[in-house]
């Protein structure tokens, strides 16, 4: 797989619904996503899915760990499109 980086996230409302239903908002999924210096980020590939980018981060201002998986939207320009987030711990 290509190299990636992580800049920005497309934000739908399909997302935003998903992340409300794991008791998570916006601004914690970027936190950890995008700001943690610490995060994980791996290619994952199954039939179901497709290819899909599976970040792990901690959200500071709250103290959770959430685990999204991202969906490429723009690689060239580090923009993806997250497909759903949940809090790991």
């Amino acid at each position: 797989m290509r190299d990636f980086h992580i800049i920005q996230l497309h934000i739908t409302d399909e997302a935003i619904a998903k992340f409300a239903k794991h008791d998570l908002s916006v601004e914690e999924v970027e936190e950890a996503v995008l700001w943690d210096p610490e995060r994980k980020a791996t290619w994952k590939s199954d039939a179901k899915h497709g290819c899909r980018l599976k970040v792990m981060g901690r959200c500071e201002s709250s103290n959770k760990v959430i685990m999204a998986f991202l969906d490429p939207w723009d690689i060239e320009n580090g923009v993806w499109k997250p497909r759903t987030a949940y809090r790991v711990r």
